[in-house]
Parts: structure tokens; sequence; C-alpha cells
């Protein structure tokens, strides 16, 4: 799988809609990544969150809340990334991310996609309408022939999954935190993918389990003693009662 093209439309700095194509015309066996350069304040990490966005919409909490909005909620973090000129020339901009991917391995046959989020935005009331597409651009078929659109953002999911994407993509600066251990994100990608927070999970599990278990044998213990003492107290009082009699 190559990403071939990506699609910006009135999305934050770019006003109107931008294209970059062909992007893995150059790309082959020993040279399978595409990166993106420039100075800073050019847009890197711009593309590089749309990615996200465009494959993984709500789903995406790297992105959203902000940083310095901890409160904020999908719909205002959506209207905040749409341009600002966009949206006081028209009472109801829309904002819109395509990315192409190629080399999908559907039912034995590779094919070309296109995967289309769109928002439409109305500032007065702080509401989007979000709406996802996926078209195979090989034969041109839609809607999407091998999933149904309810199933859409799932399959998705299976092609890349969230929690390894930033296997796939990923902002180069990160890098060298990473060396230095202080990238938390990408260390918890890794061990989802090496399935060390199964092992987590059920080491958590495990601990619960041992102490429900601990606590009724603790509870049975005292069950034993206590019917052990009463046992202890009838043989006292029949004693008591034989030599009475």
């Amino acid at each position: 799988m190559v990403i071939d093209k990506i699609l910006l439309h009135n999305y934050k700095c770019f006003e109107g809609t931008i294209s970059v194509d062909h992007l893995s015309e150059k790309l082959s066996s020993q040279k399978r990544i595409i990166l993106f350069g420039g100075l800073n304040g050019t847009g890197k990490t711009t593309i590089f969150e749309a990615l996200l966005l465009c494959l993984y919409g709500r789903k995406n909490k790297d992105l959203w809340p902000s940083k310095g909005a901890r409160r904020e909620d999908y719909e205002n973090y959506i209207i905040a990334l749409t341009n600002n000129n966009a949206k006081t020339k028209t009472v109801k901009p829309e904002l819109a991310i395509e990315v192409v991917l190629k080399n999908i391995e559907l039912g034995e046959i590779r094919h070309t996609i296109s995967v289309n989020r769109s928002w439409s935005i109305n500032p007065l009331d702080k509401t989007i309408k979000e709406n996802l597409e996926i078209l195979l651009l090989d034969t041109g078929e839609l809607p999407f022939p091998y999933v149904s659109k309810e199933g859409w953002d799932d399959f998705l999911e299976e092609l890349i999954p969230y929690d390894t994407s930033q296997f796939f993509f990923f902002d180069g600066e990160k890098i060298q935190d990473f060396v230095k251990d202080e990238d938390k994100e990408f260390a918890e990608s890794l061990e989802k993918v090496l399935g060390i927070t199964l092992y987590r999970k059920l080491q958590e599990d495990l601990d619960v389990t041992r102490r429900k278990i601990l606590g009724e044998f603790n509870e049975t213990s005292e069950l034993i003693k206590r019917i052990k003492d009463i046992d202890a107290d009838v043989a006292e009082i029949e004693r008591q009662l034989t030599i009475t009699t």
C-alpha cells in the first residue's frame, strides 16, 4: 500500500483546493518512504494531521482535543480547522480531505482506492455534517463494492489499524524524542503491536481474580474456624450434660 495523492479543501491554512499528486511514481521496493520537507510553518504537520483525520475521523484522539483545549469537542475541532477565509466568504463552508491509496489488496487483486472525508460546517449553531466516501478508482465502482457504507470506517481501521498508524505516518521531528524515550505515544503503539498491552491486561485480570480468590479463601477460613469453635462449644455442652446426668 502506498499513498499516491493528498487533496485538501479549505483545510487550515489552505484556502480552496490544493492537491499533491503522483506521490508513488518514484517509489520502488528499495525506496518505499514518502518524505515531506520544508521550513517551519509551511504546512508539513498540517498534511500529516490531515492524513490521520481523513482515515480515522472522530476516532483520532491524538488530534483532538487540541493542545490547550482540554474540553474541546469534535465539532468545534473541525470548525477550528476550516480555513478562516472560507468561513467568511461562505455561509456554510465545506472542509474536505482526500487520500488516494494504491496497491490495496482486495479479493486477491490489487486496487487503487480514494478515501474522501468531508464536513459541511454551520458556524452559527456550531454543527457539522460529516460524510465518508470510498471509491474504487481503477474500476470506477461506487459505492465501494467490498464493504457496505456503514462498514467503511471499520474497513479503514482494518486496513491501517489506528494503534499502528504511527508506523505508517509519523512526524520526523518526533524520532529524536523517541530515541530519547520521551515519545510515549509511539512507545504505546509499539506495545500494542507487540501484544504487550494484552499481557498487561491479562496481568491486571489475574491480579483481580487472585484478590477475589484470596478474599473468598479468607472468608472460608474464617467460616471453618467458627464451625470448629461451635463444634467445640457443642462438645463442651454435651460433656457438661453427661456429667450432670
